[in-house]
């Protein structure tokens, strides 16, 4: 008795089936290879070209072939027939990572076929027949190019992508969620809003915010700012730029050099580097002075430009700029301290995340990224101090539910660390606040404070970021409450807008009753329909329209217009200003 295949076998099986169609419509084709993705599957193509317009009729042969019942056999071949069965069918790039896992030692390799139509190179896992996929719960969605190998100096192949689900259902409400995605999209709200801007004299991924968009990452700044002074921050301020020899040191420079912004003093005849990151010029504050154990822990936090030169093919609006802010924090503590640390950083996160209503149950998990116990030799400190950091990462989740899933292998080099991936309102997952441990620039830039015996001991680092990159951040904040923040986070809380000419008088004094109690305001008296103000105000997603006329002058009140809920109300002021205040104040979600 067969059991009934996974999701991602069954898009593992669509990325062969892809390949099989593809085959019959352009024999030549070259394959290579056809991993899953998070929605569905993907497969590369060499020596074809194919056109968007293709993709109906291969979709359309897929079909054909998932209702032929196919079983799906998993097979075993030596090295030498699968090179022969590969050269015979004029597949050079099967032919090329057989050789590779010849290479590797492997004697083997594994097959699949798809009934005797159609054989690959693949491990696994598949569907058991192809009957058991639902014909109509995948489709295919594009073409692009990618290189081989994901190298710029390899041939440029045919991606084509498709997206697999268990039922039609599920299929459908992708494409919904993909609609609600593009309404949502922050690069045309953010022009819409009026929140950020890019201009070409400036250059691609430097995002230039404007005063709404400042509002908007200085509201966020500000409440970060509030949580982390609880707990003992301190700012520190830093230059944009250091001597390469900073970075060479930290060992940064051989990760990031080629993302590296060169600058040359002309008057030093220097060379300098605007800062990829931030925690090597943070080691240096550290080590401007000798420290005690009664000095730690010292927590340096600061919101800075970063630089890092990405491909000009990577950069997405927000998402994925060439300079960015990181709300970065540096916590140089003895390893003693780091469970307390830790679980103070993540009553910050908390707080931040379930202000913004995306700490639940259902919408956030935790990774416990570790060592991977066979390959020790790729992680730099003692196993004393690994033991230690792991143990109260792990010990911090138990105190906190966090239900952390423990990820070997998957820590940095220099420590372990805690991720916090969260859910958008579009379902999407990303991994926003971190907390690492780093046993390594502490030793590199000789660290230390003076412990209770009066021996000198190295310190430790733990990398703090709740937000990340701000400008990522708020991407997903945008399309997260689709320009819809709430009232306390929103640039504008308020526009007064009156009937007419009579009540602009009435409608001024409104307004700034509104500025003198701290409540963003806006006044609209030009001359425009009301309808077509009410409608600005709508597509700008102002939280709340007060209409004013000759009512509301007579009795002194006001005509709430909610655009969140779609509700109109009738209050005095006085009652209108004390619930906005207190949704202000208490950072209400809703």
């Amino acid at each position: 008795m067969t059991t009934p295949s996974s999701l991602d076998n069954i898009r593992h099986t669509l990325a062969h089936i892809l390949a099989q169609a593809v085959q019959h419509h352009y024999p030549d084709a070259h394959i290579t290879i056809g991993p899953t993705t998070k929605d569905g599957f993907y497969y590369d193509f060499a020596n074809v070209t194919i056109p968007d317009t293709a993709l109906k009729d291969i979709e359309t042969t897929m079909k054909k072939i998932l209702q032929q019942n196919l079983a799906m056999r998993y097979e075993e071949w030596d090295v030498k027939k699968a090179k022969t069965y590969f050269t015979e069918h004029n597949q050079p790039y099967k032919i090329e990572l057989v050789g590779e896992l010849e290479s590797a030692g492997k004697t083997t390799v594994g097959v699949v076929h798809t009934g005797d139509q159609f054989t690959d190179l693949c491990q696994g896992g598949h569907a058991n027949t192809t009957k058991e996929i639902d014909a109509n719960a995948f489709s295919l969605l594009r073409v692009s190019g990618a290189y081989w190998r994901g190298d710029e100096a390899n041939t440029m192949l045919t991606r084509v992508y498709g997206v697999a689900f268990s039922t039609p259902q599920d299929l459908k409400q992708y494409y919904a969620n993909q609609e609600e995605a593009k309404k949502r999209d922050h690069r045309v709200l953010g022009k819409r809003l009026d929140l950020f801007t890019f201009s070409p004299l400036v250059g691609s991924g430097l995002p230039l915010f404007t005063p709404k968009g400042t509002l908007l990452r200085e509201t966020l700044l500000a409440y970060l700012w509030e949580l982390s002074q609880q707990y003992g921050y301190e700012k520190v301020t830093i230059p944009h730029i250091t001597k390469i020899d900073l970075y060479e040191k930290s060992g940064h420079a051989d990760k990031f050099r080629d993302e590296f912004f060169t600058v040359h003093g002309s008057q030093s005849n220097q060379n300098f580097v605007l800062k990829p990151m931030n925690c090597p010029h943070h080691t240096q504050i550290y080590a401007s002075k000798p420290r005690s154990f009664r000095e730690l822990p010292l927590r340096f936090t600061e919101t800075t430009v970063q630089y890092r030169d990405e491909k000009p093919g990577e950069l997405l609006g927000l998402s994925r700029v060439r300079a960015f802010n990181v709300d970065d924090a540096h916590i140089f503590c003895t390893k003693e301290h780091i469970r307390q640390e830790v679980s103070n950083i993540v009553r910050i996160i908390h707080s931040f995340y379930k202000t913004l209503g995306m700490w639940n149950k259902d919408t956030f998990w935790v990774s416990l990224s570790v060592r991977d116990p066979k390959h020790p030799e790729n992680y730099l400190g003692t196993d004393e101090n690994w033991t230690v950091a792991e143990q109260c990462l792990q010990e911090v989740s138990t105190e906190h539910n966090l239900n952390a899933e423990k990820k070997e292998g998957e820590a940095a080099f220099y420590g372990p660390k805690l991720d916090f991936m969260f859910q958008d309102a579009l379902g999407r997952e990303w991994q926003l606040a971190t907390a690492q441990i780093d046993f390594v620039q502490p030793e590199r830039f000789n660290l230390e404070y003076t412990d209770t015996n009066g021996k000198k001991q190295t310190a430790v680092i733990i990398h703090r970021a709740i937000a990340g990159s701000l400008e990522r951040f708020l991407s997903i904040l945008i399309e997260h409450f689709g320009g819809a923040f709430p009232v306390w986070l929103s640039p504008e809380h308020v526009w007064v807008v009156p009937i007419s000419e009579k009540y602009n008088e009435y409608a001024q004094e409104i307004h700034k009753e509104l500025v003198q109690k701290n409540i963003r305001s806006v006044c609209h008296t030009e001359n425009e329909a009301l309808g077509k103000k009410i409608r600005n105000g709508e597509t700008q997603k102002i939280p709340y329209l007060l209409i004013v006329g000759e009512k509301e002058q007579k009795e002194r009140t006001v005509s709430v217009r909610s655009t969140r809920t779609n509700t109109n109300t009738t209050t005095s002021l006085e009652n209108f200003i004390s619930s906005t205040q207190t949704e202000i104040e208490k950072r209400q979600y809703e």
